[in-house]
C-alpha cells in the first residue's frame, strides 16, 4: 500500500457623542423600546446610537446600572444592525467547501488514537498493502509492524483498503490483537458502518480489556450507532475508573464522547460541565461558535435551573479563554443581565461598545 497522508487535524465608530442632563434624564423616562431604529439610514442609526449610549453613561454615573443596562444594550443593537446593512452592501465571499469527512461524529475517535498510538514502540517499515500473499512462516513482529503501518495509511478514502487488509492479516495470523479489532473499528466508522464498528470495539475491548482508549472509541462507536444510553453507561464507569489518570487528547476525547453521550440522553446540566472541562483543558478545540451553541443551549432550557447555572459558568470560561472575542462577550453579558447581574452585565456592554482599532474589527 503506497503511503497517503491521513493526517486530519482542522466598524464601530470611533467617538461618541454626549447630551446633557436634562435631555438624558428625559429621554431616559421614555425607557429605550419606545424608540425604534429607522432602518435602512445608517447616519440616522449612528445618532439614535449615540443617544443611547449617552444616556446608559448618564444612569451608570447615577449608580443605576439596572436602567443602564437596557440603554447600552440597545446602543448596541443599532450598531450590530449598521455593521450588517454595510456588510450587505460587499460582495459575497465564496460559501467554504464542506470537509470530506464528517470528523465531528467521530466524537474525538481519531485523537484518542493518536494520543494512544505515540505510546507503543515504533514499528518496522514493512509494507502488506498489495501484496499477493503473506510471509511465511507468520510473526507476531511482522503482524505488528503491518497494523502499524495500516494504522497509519488510515483515512476516509483508503478505509476501505484497510478493511480488505485487515481481513487478509487475518486469514493469515488466525486471529488480530486488540489493535488489529480497534483498527478494523475505526475503518468502519470511516466507512459508515457504525454497527459494524461497535462489534469490533467490543472484540478489541475483550482481547485487552485494560485499553482506557478503546473503551473510549468502544463508546464513541455506540454514539454513532445512535446507541446514547448505552454510551453514557460505558463512558461513565470509564471517567469514574481513569478519569484523574488520562492525559492529553485521550482525556479530551472521553470528556467530548461523554458529553455528547449525557446531552442526547437529556442530562444537559452535566454535559455542560463536561464541555467546561473540556474547553478548560482545550480551549481551541471547538470554535467559539459551537460553544456559544451548547451554552445556549442550557440557557434556553426554562425547566432547569441548573443547566442555565451551568451554560452561565462555561461563558465565563469561554470568555477567560478568549476575552476579546465580542460575540462571546455579547452573549455572556445578555445571560447577566437575563440572571440580574446588572453590574457585570454593564461593564460587559461598556466593554463592547468602545471604540474598537482595525486590528480587533470581527
Amino acid at each position: 500500500m503506497a503511503k497517503s497522508p491521513a493526517r486530519r487535524y482542522a466598524n464601530q465608530r470611533a467617538n461618541r457623542a454626549g447630551l446633557g442632563h436634562g435631555e438624558a434624564a428625559s429621554s431616559a423616562a421614555r425607557g429605550p423600546d419606545q424608540a425604534q431604529p429607522r432602518r435602512g439610514r445608517p447616519p440616522a442609526d449612528d445618532a439614535l446610537a449615540d443617544r443611547y449610549y449617552a444616556m446608559a453613561e448618564e444612569m451608570n454615573s447615577r449608580g443605576a446600572m439596572e436602567l443602564a443596562v437596557p440603554f447600552y444594550r440597545q446602543a448596541l443593537a443599532l450598531l450590530l444592525a449598521e455593521r450588517e446593512q454595510l456588510r450587505a452592501q460587499l460582495p459575497e465571499a465564496p460559501e467554504p467547501r464542506p470537509q470530506a469527512l464528517p470528523l465531528d461524529q467521530l466524537h474525538g475517535l481519531l485523537e484518542a488514537a493518536q494520543s494512544w498510538d505515540q505510546q507503543q514502540p515504533a514499528a518496522g517499515s514493512h509494507s502488506t498493502a498489495g501484496r499477493a500473499q503473506p510471509p511465511a512462516p507468520p510473526n507476531p513482529a511482522e503482524l505488528e509492524a503491518a497494523l502499524a503501518e495500516l494504522q497509519d495509511d488510515l483515512s476516509a478514502a483508503s478505509a476501505h483498503q484497510v478493511l480488505a487488509a485487515l481481513e487478509e492479516l487475518e486469514a493469515d495470523h488466525g486471529t488480530l490483537p486488540a489493535d488489529g479489532h480497534g483498527l478494523r473499528g475505526k475503518a468502519l466508522l470511516l466507512g459508515g458502518q457504525a454497527q459494524g464498528a461497535v462489534l469490533s470495539f467490543e472484540q478489541a475491548c475483550q482481547a485487552d480489556p485494560g485499553r482506557v482508549d478503546l473503551q473510549i472509541n468502544h463508546g464513541g462507536a455506540l454514539l454513532a450507532a445512535d446507541q446514547a444510553a448505552a454510551a453514557q453507561q460505558a463512558l461513565r464507569q470509564v471517567y469514574q475508573q481513569h478519569y484523574q489518570q488520562l492525559e492529553g487528547s485521550t482525556k479530551t476525547a472521553l470528556l467530548r464522547n461523554l458529553a455528547t453521550a449525557e446531552a442526547r440522553c437529556g442530562e444537559l446540566a452535566t454535559a455542560l460541565h463536561l464541555r467546561r472541562q473540556w474547553l478548560a483543558l482545550d480551549p481551541q478545540a471547538e470554535a467559539s461558535e459551537r460553544w456559544l451553541q451548547w451554552a445556549q443551549q442550557g440557557l434556553a432550557d426554562g425547566q432547569s435551573e441548573a443547566a442555565g447555572q451551568a451554560a452561565l459558568q462555561l461563558l465565563q470560561c469561554l470568555h477567560q479563554c478568549r476575552p476579546g472575542e465580542r460575540p462571546v462577550m455579547q452573549a455572556l453579558a445578555d445571560a447577566l443581565e437575563a440572571r440580574g447581574d446588572y453590574r457585570q452585565a454593564s461593564l460587559l456592554y461598556r466593554d463592547l461598545l468602545r471604540p474598537q482599532t482595525p486590528s480587533t474589527v470581527q
